[in-house]
C-alpha cells in the first residue's frame, strides 16, 4: 500500500511538473466557445439572461464577436501542421505517459517478487 501512495505522490509532481503553467487564451478566442454562457446561464435571472443573449447575437451579426469573422466561409487547412493542435495532442501524450510508465514498472516488481508462486 505504502508503494502504491508513493508512486501516486511521484506521479501526480511529475504531472505537474510536465503541464507548466496554464496558457492563457485570448478574449476573442474564448468568446468563440459561448461555454461560460451556457455553464452558468442558469445562476443569471431570466432578464439578464436573455440581454447578454440579445448582446452576443448582435455582436455576432455584426462581425465584432468573432476571432476572425471573415474566416468562416474559408476551407480549413491541414490541422497537423497547426502548431496548437499538435501541442494538444503532445499533451494527451504526456498525461497517457504519466499513467503507462508507473504502471508499467509497478506489474514487474509485482512480477519480480512473487514469481514463484
Amino acid at each position: 500500500m505504502f508503494v502504491m501512495v508513493l508512486v501516486g505522490v511521484v506521479r501526480h509532481h511529475v504531472t505537474v511538473l510536465l503541464n507548466g503553467p496554464p496558457r492563457k487564451a485570448d478574449l476573442k478566442s474564448a468568446r468563440e466557445t459561448g461555454a461560460v454562457l451556457r455553464a452558468h446561464g442558469g445562476h443569471l435571472p431570466g432578464h439578464a439572461f436573455e440581454a447578454r443573449k440579445a448582446y452576443l447575437t448582435e455582436a455576432f451579426e455584426k462581425g465584432t464577436y468573432l476571432k476572425d469573422p471573415k474566416a468562416g466561409n474559408k476551407p480549413k487547412g491541414n490541422v497537423m501542421q497547426d502548431p496548437a493542435y499538435v501541442e494538444t495532442m503532445m499533451d494527451g501524450m504526456k498525461k497517457n505517459m504519466m499513467n503507462i510508465i508507473p504502471q508499467t514498472v509497478i506489474m514487474g516488481w509485482i512480477n519480480f517478487f512473487f514469481s514463484g508462486f
